[in-house]
């Protein structure tokens, strides 16, 4: 099991873009996109931990935003882009062969998008388990 909390503010994956330039074409992420995944990358390479291929995965995951000081503070959810599978995007992007072989591997995930005083990305992840109770 890993439980780890990434001190770094969540955005939505970005679309990736393509150049075409003397009749050659490529794709890249954009630089925005790419720091954060480095970021988020190296946060989990300092755990030295890693989840061989063939194994399933259950993954909680919280993204806090931070809130824009236009919100009232009543209102408790972030509502607002980016959408909670364009952040986890982001995040398996990142961690993919430094975490688990592949994500094909998350068998179970919940996610969770708040809002708090100080941006992060909250994790735990641990081999899934069959459910207690079947149909």
């Amino acid at each position: 099991m890993l439980e780890l909390v990434i001190m770094v503010e969540p955005k939505g994956k970005a679309r990736p873009r393509t150049v075409t330039k003397g009749g050659r074409t490529w794709t890249y992420t954009p630089p925005a996109s790419a720091h954060l995944e480095s970021l988020i990358r190296e946060a989990v390479l300092k755990e030295k931990k890693y989840f061989e291929k063939g194994i399933p995965l259950k993954l909680d995951i919280t993204f806090y935003l931070a809130r824009p000081k236009s919100i009232p503070k009543k209102r408790l959810f972030p509502i607002t882009k980016p959408d909670v599978s364009n952040l986890l995007k982001c995040f398996e992007d990142a961690v993919e062969k430094y975490l688990f072989a592949n994500d094909s591997q998350l068998t179970t995930i919940s996610m969770r998008k708040r809002y708090d005083t100080i941006p992060k990305i909250h994790l735990v992840i641990e081999e899934d388990s069959p459910d207690e109770t079947k149909d």
